[in-house]
């Protein structure tokens, strides 16, 4: 938390708010009010993860943090409460920056695999659970890039490719990390899709989530594919001061920059309280039940473009909601994306992974996303609702083929399906 940053939203709106901590001050008393990090969920996560990598992995208690001042402060469950008087605006509120920066987390981050839940401990991934998978065409792609030997465990080989790739080439999980890029990395990614979208102007604002960070919101197309090109799932992460620093410089709005917690319901609603009009939303895993409360917040004034993504391992009822509520569905391995999500698609795009258009105004992001790559196709009359897919021909080009077309066990597809 920054001094002079609090000072400035204070005078210029009256309070400083986030959605993990704010600070009011009434002309005589300043009150802070900042929630704990919840660790619940890296448990949840990684059931099975060895003591001796759970003993370096300690978080403040709620009384610990109390401690930590001699400010007047309280408790309620995982927030703390602090108040304190001064003559000035800086005066009272300085003490209280202070307290809420004495309060620091383990580095921890969770990121997925070819279904495998990877922990990144201290800058180094030193963990993998079983994937829920035996192979995934991403995967394979990832994996010859570096000689890693046959006999070599999956697991390990996963553990392997992020030290060398997302942590060392890309710097992920570090300060080090850029937050900007204009190249696309996949053809139908969201972040691409998002990039060109932003291009376009369709929307203005897209909630995200950055390791290190948590969620956030960009607003120009360099910064939404910076944020998720080479990001395949950030399930749980703690802020990177360096990082949290780099996003208030370069414009990206950090949501909770105290604890990086995942909240993209939360996220929207900080759009919305920044007068943004036209946002879009990406949602993960067991997140994406949450598109429904999403979407609720959508008026005539307010439109929300929802992305559905990570769902290898999702449950039924998450892709119902999938079905109802996303514009746009990614399936990766997910065996209910595709008896659920499929038959409601309106066009599914790729093969191995597919990807599911929902609705109109998701077709009309996706089409913006197609001119960019193969504007000849992007100018053909698309049949909608027919059962077509939009592949690539193996030459670099796209092709429109018909789903009666594809002769199933032949695709390169992630199985088994789960």
């Amino acid at each position: 938390m920054e001094l002079e940053r609090v000072l400035r939203e204070i005078q210029a709106t009256g309070s400083y708010w986030r959605g993990d901590s704010t600070i009011n001050w009434d002309g005589h008393l300043a009150t802070l009010s900042f929630a704990l990090k919840d660790s619940s969920i890296v448990s949840k996560l990684l059931p099975n993860l060895p003591e001796d990598i759970k003993n370096r992995i300690k978080y403040p208690k709620n009384w610990e943090a109390l401690h930590l001042t001699n400010l007047p402060a309280w408790a309620t469950l995982n927030r703390i409460t602090a108040s304190n008087p001064g003559a000035d605006a800086k005066e009272a509120i300085a003490p209280l920056v202070e307290y809420a920066n004495s309060i620091v987390y383990p580095d921890v981050h969770i990121t997925r695999r070819a279904g495998a839940y990877i922990l990144v401990l201290d800058g180094k991934a030193v963990y993998a659970t079983e994937s829920v998978i035996d192979y995934c065409p991403l995967a394979k792609m990832l994996f010859t890039r570096h000689s890693y030997g046959k006999d070599m465990p999956f697991k390990e080989k996963l553990i392997k490719e992020m030290n060398e790739q997302a942590i060392g080439e890309f710097k992920m999980f570090s300060g080090q990390r850029s937050l900007r890029e204009c190249e696309a990395k996949v053809p139908f990614g969201s972040s691409e899709i998002s990039m060109d979208a932003m291009r376009k102007g369709l929307y203005e604002a897209l909630v995200q989530v950055c390791d290190g960070v948590g969620t956030v919101i960009t607003f120009d197309p360099e910064h939404s594919q910076g944020v998720g090109a080479v990001m395949t799932g950030t399930f749980y992460t703690t802020p990177i001061d360096e990082l949290v620093k780099k996003c208030h410089q370069e414009n990206v709005f950090p949501v909770f920059p105290e604890t990086g917690e995942i909240d993209q319901l939360t996220g929207v609603k900080a759009a919305i309280r920044l007068g943004k009009k036209n946002i879009a939303v990406s949602t993960a895993v067991g997140f994406n039940r949450n598109l429904g409360d999403i979407a609720a917040l959508e008026t005539d004034d307010i439109k929300i473009y929802r992305f559905a993504l990570c769902s290898t391992g999702i449950d039924e009822e998450t892709a119902q909601a999938m079905a109802k509520y996303a514009d746009i569905a990614w399936s990766c391995a997910s065996k209910p994306a595709r008896e659920i999500i499929a038959p409601k698609a309106l066009i599914q795009i790729g093969l191995k992974i597919p990807v599911y258009v929902m609705t109109e105004r998701g077709w009309d992001i996706t089409k913006n996303r197609l001119e960019t790559i193969d504007p000849e196709l992007a100018s053909q009359d698309i049949p909608l609702g027919k059962g077509y897919i939009i592949a690539h021909d193996g030459k670099q080009k796209l092709r429109l083929i018909h789903s009666s077309q594809v002769r199933e066990g032949l695709v390169d597809s992630p199985r088994p399906l789960v």
